[in-house]
């Protein structure tokens, strides 16, 4: 998917979100007012793992699930990493499923780092509300509209996603892209383990944005 965006107005509409890719075990929290609020998310696929592609989630943002009480009423929406090796084209898939409540002002920003279990991404596709809903939507009864396209590039070291104007209210969306595992088919099944354990191939997104109207 291509559009046609002035990279100088990105650049300054989107210059309070830079790339952060840092891990912690720190939990989504409901930024106050218009401070920028940062998600991460997290999966892994071990596809030995019984029932993997419906677990095995690092980090995810769920409407407060894990958090502290007074943290519940911090947190408004949701996203998760989705995951599953595809036998046929032998690639790990992954799915980025986010949908915004309270929606987005312009310069919000998704970076996936590129992890050194996978190479060779393939180019994100954008799908909108009908598939977001269709594709375990937590909260469905809170979304309606779809996110405006995106500018997708694949920046090297990492695949950015960016809003060049504002994402609605009630939005969401989903981003799949594939990847080539190292190692190969026989690394993901583990028949060269000698635990007959696959390896672990992990993806991690971080999204960076603030409330709409800010």
């Amino acid at each position: 998917m291509s559009h046609t965006v002035n990279r100088r107005h990105l650049v300054k509409g989107a210059a309070w979100a830079a790339p952060v890719v840092l891990a912690t075990s720190v939990v989504p929290v409901y930024a106050a007012s218009c401070d920028i609020r940062v998600w991460e998310v997290e999966s892994q696929i071990v596809a030995t793992d019984p029932d993997y592609s419906n677990n095995n989630y690092i980090k995810k943002v769920l409407y407060g699930k894990g958090l502290s009480e007074k943290d519940k009423s911090q947190e408004y929406g949701e996203a998760e990493m989705q995951h599953w090796y595809d036998a046929n084209s032998k690639k790990l898939m992954w799915r980025l499923h986010i949908g915004l409540p309270e929606g987005a002002a312009s310069g919000a920003m998704i970076t996936i780092p590129v992890d050194p279990s996978w190479s060779n991404p393939s180019a994100i596709s954008q799908g909108g509300l009908e598939l977001f809903l269709r594709l375990d939507a937590h909260r469905p009864e809170l979304y309606s509209e779809s996110f405006p396209p995106a500018l997708i590039e694949d920046r090297g070291t990492y695949l950015s996603i960016i809003f060049a104007g504002p994402i609605p209210k009630g939005a969401g969306a989903v981003f799949t892209f594939s990847a080539d595992p190292k190692g190969g088919e026989e690394a993901v099944l583990g028949r060269n383990s000698s635990t007959g354990t696959g390896n672990t191939y992990t993806a991690k997104a971080t999204i960076e944005f603030k409330k709409l109207g800010c």
